[in-house]
């Protein structure tokens, strides 16, 4: 998986960016999913897409000084693997488990047409977003959103590290206080 993903994300990175230094411009978007947050029994597709983010922040401050934005965007859409039959008795195992919720498993069930995600890319190329530079969009079929990577929620203790007992009683009390269990 990582090979294909992000290594091929990488390569393509790595040969281009020489070309669009020269120019002082250039677009770069990079596919990744919302299968990088975790993805039941496919650790390996979830580990490459994830890395693809990686990739993609670090790219964009490495070069955006010459002009050149890296982003990436996380689709989903009807594909003939989210329409196929092993997709789907997939989709009913994890929601028969109780490893996605019936919301998530209804989204899931029914993903929008492929049609709704070339405007966003073609945005993104246009000197109109030259200053958006180390994003991470959703797309999904009228909806585009921007993930957003940042610490919620924080205990700090000032005299001296924490210990595991103290963690044990201020953890699901401080930091997970008013949110659900978070399985996807």
């Amino acid at each position: 998986m990582t090979a294909a993903h992000l290594k091929g994300s990488f390569n393509c990175i790595r040969h281009a960016c020489g070309i669009m230094r020269e120019q002082r411009w250039g677009r770069i978007t990079n596919t990744t999913s919302p299968a990088r947050l975790g993805l039941v029994c496919n650790s390996g597709y979830s580990t490459a897409k994830a890395g693809i983010v990686g990739l993609s922040k670090g790219v964009a401050l490495d070069i955006g000084s010459y002009g050149i934005t890296c982003n990436a965007y996380a689709p989903v859409a009807a594909t003939r693997m989210t329409l196929s039959e092993a997709h789907r008795a997939r989709l009913v195992r994890e929601y028969d488990s109780g490893a996605i919720t019936e919301e998530s498993y209804r989204r899931r069930m029914n993903p929008p047409p492929p049609e709704a995600i070339p405007p966003l890319l073609v945005y993104l190329c246009t000197d109109e977003a030259a200053d958006i530079n180390g994003q991470v969009f959703g797309v999904r079929g009228q909806e585009i959103h921007i993930y957003q990577e940042r610490a919620e929620n924080s205990i700090v203790k000032n005299e001296s590290f924490w210990t595991v007992d103290e963690l044990v009683e201020l953890v699901p009390k401080a930091l997970f206080s008013g949110r659900a269990s978070e399985t996807l």
